[in-house]
C-alpha cells in the first residue's frame, strides 16, 4: 500500500514521508515475524515467557506498525492510557492482540464515516481493563455472539477476512489468564 502511494506522487516531500513509513513498517514486520516465530514455539509446547510491559509503550509500538493503514483510511486514534500502567504478559501475545483489534477496527470501518478508534485503559483492583472501541460496521451479536471468537468465523463480506484474528486474540488472552468481552451494535461500532 505504501509503495502504491509512493508511486502515485511526484512530491519529494511525500515520497520521503512514504519512504520513512516503509522503513518503519519493514522494521515492524521483521519484529512481528520474530514474535510470530516465538508464538509458534510457545504453541508447540515451549514455556511462555512473561515479562513486565508498559501498556502505553506497547500500544504505541502497535500504532507505528499500522501507521500506513491509519493514514490511508483517515482513521483518528484517541489514546487515553495512563503511561504508568504496567502489566505482566507475553509480549508477542499482547502485540498480536492489539494489532488484531486495531486492524479489525479499520478493516471493518463504515463506508459512511472515517474510522474513530478510542483506546482506553484503567486499573480496576489488580486488573487492567483495556478497551478498544470503534465506530465501524459493528457485529450483529444476536446472530453471532457464540461465533465471535471461533476459528474461520467472519461476519462481513470483506474479501481479506480469514477468520483467525479474533480466534487468536481469544486464545492469547486465555493463555495469559485474561479474558475478552465484546459489545457491538450494527452500524454503530464495536
Amino acid at each position: 500500500m505504501i509503495l502504491d502511494l509512493f508511486e502515485e506522487t511526484t512530491s519529494k516531500e511525500e515520497q520521503d514521508e512514504y519512504f520513512n513509513m516503509l522503513k518503519q513498517s519493514t522494521n515492524k514486520l521483521s519484529e512481528t515475524i520474530f514474535f510470530l516465530n516465538e508464538t509458534v514455539a510457545i504453541q508447540s509446547g515451549i514455556k511462555t515467557e512473561n515479562t513486565v510491559l508498559n501498556l502505553e509503550e506497547e500500544i504505541q509500538k502497535a500504532l507505528v506498525g499500522i501507521n500506513a493503514i491509519v493514514k490511508t483510511s483517515h482513521a483518528k486514534i484517541n489514546l487515553e492510557v495512563d503511561p504508568d500502567i504496567e502489566m505482566v504478559a507475553t509480549q508477542s501475545y499482547f502485540e498480536s492482540i492489539v494489532f488484531n483489534l486495531l486492524t479489525n477496527a479499520i478493516k471493518y470501518k463504515s463506508p459512511d464515516r472515517d474510522p474513530v478508534i478510542t483506546i482506553t485503559a484503567k486499573l480496576i483492583g489488580d486488573e487492567i481493563k483495556l478497551s478498544i472501541a470503534d465506530n465501524g460496521l459493528g457485529i450483529d451479536l444476536e446472530k453471532n455472539k457464540d461465533k465471535i471468537f471461533g476459528m474461520y468465523k467472519t461476519f462481513h463480506n470483506n474479501p481479506d477476512a480469514v477468520g483467525l484474528g479474533l480466534f487468536m486474540v481469544k486464545n492469547h488472552m486465555d493463555s495469559m489468564g485474561g479474558r475478552i468481552e465484546i459489545e457491538s451494535e450494527v452500524n454503530k461500532g464495536t
